[in-house]
């Protein structure tokens, strides 16, 4: 029996068929890993708007941002009560930090959140400026300060602005 001059054609169907179906995989990974990143994004901002924690550390972060006296009192803690404000005023930051390192990573989706919080990340970052300062400087009894307190944060800051 003599060759069919349309051997090409199966080789061609399967490798059409491959890449239809490598093409299809990918385009699926893709869209779920955007899902994955919308309800990361999602839930991390239903919690933080609902939890008393959070919610706690955002009276006390807008205290601080909106009132002279409490800022200073923050800034230079005289009793336990302002270090236990100073402490609670950086883990507010800490929580953007975290978003800044999610959002760079990928994990969270930096288009999404900067639509819902932008402004107020950027407007929080800016009023925290010398807490970030005090993080980093060297410490009254000669311990050296984190030079790298927020990082990420002020780059996420700085990639919106």
């Amino acid at each position: 029996m003599a060759p069919s001059p349309f051997w090409w054609v199966q080789p061609l169907v399967v490798i059409f068929g491959i890449v239809g179906t490598s093409l299809f995989a990918y385009l699926t990974i893709r869209t779920n890993r955007r899902i994955a990143r919308i309800k990361a994004t999602l839930d991390l901002i239903e919690g933080t708007e609902s939890k008393p924690h959070y919610q706690s550390l955002y009276d006390v972060y807008k205290r601080y941002r909106e009132d002279a006296a409490f800022r200073q009192s923050v800034l230079i803690p005289q009793t336990e009560d302002d270090k236990k404000a100073q402490k609670l005023c950086w883990d507010y930051l800490n929580h953007y930090e975290l978003i800044a390192i999610g959002c760079r990573e990928g994990i969270l989706d930096a288009k999404f959140y900067r639509r819902w919080m932008g402004y107020v990340v950027i407007r929080d970052h800016l009023a925290g400026a010398d807490l970030i300062a005090l993080a980093r400087a060297n410490k009254p009894d000669g311990s050296q300060g984190d030079i790298e307190s927020y990082l990420e944060l002020e780059a996420l800051c700085q990639r919106w602005r």
